[in-house]
């Protein structure tokens, strides 16, 4: 009878055998032409530290999950990666014992597939060596960022959207000699396009620029393309556009601290002008992602906000406001900002929907609105009209309102008489509603509302006018209350309308009113109704803490 077959009964093979199995050229040639092993190996070479999870999540492989950590064993014990223990001990929230870097092995075997010289005495090196790739200081910091960008990617790439990403150091605008700059964000993603897209899939990592030190790329790219000897050229920098920068606040920084990097971030966006993205993502970092996965969904388990985070979250914006308020006014930079969890949600819908990211909503487009006016006018008797800025029926309307802070996306204004004058006292208006689009972790069009509703409390050639309100609008109500309002928020003629209950009433005018704090949280009123609630707004701090 032939013996047990169960691989249990087997004896295991030691580890010392299995790293003498193969020789050391073996083992480049196995690996350079196993597709998942030199994906990997590239992942580790340019984000420097992977767990398993950030390599599943940034899908570098067509491998599930389990088999993904199988193989992770399997490249450790053949010396071509190496585990490192987290021993950044603050950033043990991210429930991550351990992380899989590059050896010596792994880095020559790329160097080997990509046709690279080792670097020796008296030549310029044409790659980052292991000791460029070490992560020394703020590895808090970094670990954080780098599990925010994996997530990211995450989404995007479920959208079937390839958008690479890359730390600052690897995309410079100055002089590549020089990597001195005020601002250096801790990391930066690209506008997708095909080009990028294509390197990946067609594993063609000699043409990607970020394998080459900045001193040495435009130079070595240009000997690549002639060694193709298809007389094509290639300007990197013109498939690699800047679009979002991330910024991760690991609670280290006081606010005072971090107004100064908001003021280098306006300093450099002047400098660099249309090369700097315009669009700033600020994440708290709160330790929402707990090490809980929801087995239905497999995904992390979200922990709610504390006070004290929320408190901070508060203060941040409010620095962020003060600080950046005429950027924000005039759309000069595109601000999102919120926790960790709420932000990569942020950032993944507007890189998804690109400049639609707002107009792709029903509550942006023009004729929608006034159809539903016109329901509202019927039922209601009375005359209520929407004008957009930006086209001729709503110039003058622009025109009136030219002294104010900035332009409001809308104008609604509800039974207008006109007089026979040409200035503003022609107008007889019961009530004019400025209409400012927001979105939950959208910064700007706070900034927008708050300067507006401190204009209009200081006055105005509003006589001929019974009512002035500015007005946020949210898609729904779940945005309007999960959203973070800035310390002291100016809120004195400002109210807060869901588009989808608008949809729902047909009725302009249902409008939500902040009122009273207390204890329990933020007593908003709902207007239309009269009625008083603590709704799941959070906690409102009062007091400017900078010391937080």
């Amino acid at each position: 009878m032939a013996g047990p077959t169960n691989r249990r009964w087997r004896r295991k093979i030691t580890r010392k055998e299995k790293q003498q199995k193969y020789s050391i050229d073996e083992r480049i040639s196995i690996t350079k032409e196993n597709q998942n092993d030199f994906n990997i190996l590239m992942a580790l070479y340019f984000y420097r530290a992977l767990s398993s999870d950030q390599l599943f999540r940034l899908g570098v492989t067509n491998m599930k999950k389990n088999t993904l950590w199988s193989k992770m064993v399997y490249l450790t014990e053949r010396k071509v990666i190496q585990k490192i223990v987290d021993d950044a001990k603050p950033s043990s929230s991210l429930h991550i014992k351990y992380r899989y870097t590059l050896t010596e092995l792994g880095l020559k075997i790329i160097l080997h597939s990509l046709d690279i010289p080792v670097w020796t005495k008296g030549k310029v090196r044409l790659y980052y060596s292991l000791n460029d790739l070490k992560i020394r200081a703020q590895k808090k910091h970094h670990f954080m960022s780098v599990d925010w960008v994996s997530r990211l990617q995450q989404k995007l790439k479920a959208a079937g959207i390839y958008a690479p990403d890359s730390e600052w150091r690897r995309y410079y605008n100055g002089d590549p000699n020089n990597l001195e700059t005020s601002y250096k964000p801790d990391w930066i993603l690209f506008e997708p396009n095909i080009g990028n897209k294509t390197i990946i899939e067609n594993q063609r990592y000699e043409l990607h620029p970020f394998v080459y030190p900045l001193p040495v790329r435009d130079e070595h790219l240009t000997r690549v393309y002639e060694k193709i000897g298809d007389g094509r050229t290639w300007n990197w920098r013109s498939f690699f556009k800047p679009m979002m920068v991330l910024e991760m606040d690991t609670g280290s920084m006081k606010h005072k601290e971090l107004a100064v990097k908001y003021q280098s971030i306006l300093e450099t966006m002047a400098r660099e002008k249309e090369s700097f993205p315009k669009v700033l993502v600020f994440a708290n970092y709160l330790g929402r992602l707990g090490s809980k996965i929801d087995k239905s969904t497999g995904e992390n388990v979200i922990k709610s906000i504390l006070p004290n985070s929320r408190k901070r979250l508060r203060n941040t914006r409010r620095n962020i406001v003060d600080v950046m308020r005429n950027a924000l006014m005039n759309d000069e930079l595109t601000v999102l900002h919120s926790d960790e969890y709420e932000t990569i949600q942020t950032a993944a819908d507007f890189v998804i929907h690109g400049q639609q990211w707002i107009t792709h909503l029903d509550m942006s487009n023009l004729e929608t609105f006034q159809k539903l006016l016109n329901i509202h006018n019927a039922q209601d008797g009375r005359d209520a009209r929407i004008f957009d800025p930006r086209t001729a029926a709503g110039r003058e309307w622009k025109d009136i309102t030219a002294y104010g802070p900035g332009i409001p996306d809308f104008y609604i204004v509800q039974d207008e008489k006109r007089g026979s004058g040409s200035r503003f006292d022609r107008f007889e208006v019961k009530e004019l509603d400025f209409i400012f689009l927001a979105r939950k972790g959208w910064v700007n069009p706070l900034a927008k509302a708050e300067e507006y509703a401190k204009w209009l409390s200081k006055g105005g050639e509003w006589g001929n006018v019974s009512r002035v309100r500015v007005i946020l609008l949210y898609p729904n109500r779940d945005e309007f209350m999960d959203e973070v309002f800035p310390t002291n928020f100016y809120s004195d003629n400002v109210y807060f309308v869901s588009f989808e209950e608008f949809q729902k009433t047909k009725v302009w005018g249902s409008v939500i009113k902040r009122g009273t704090t207390d204890k329990k949280g933020i007593r908003w009123i709902d207007l239309q109704n009269n009625e008083s609630d603590i709704l799941e707004g959070g906690y409102d701090e009062v007091a400017h803490d900078q010391s937080d």
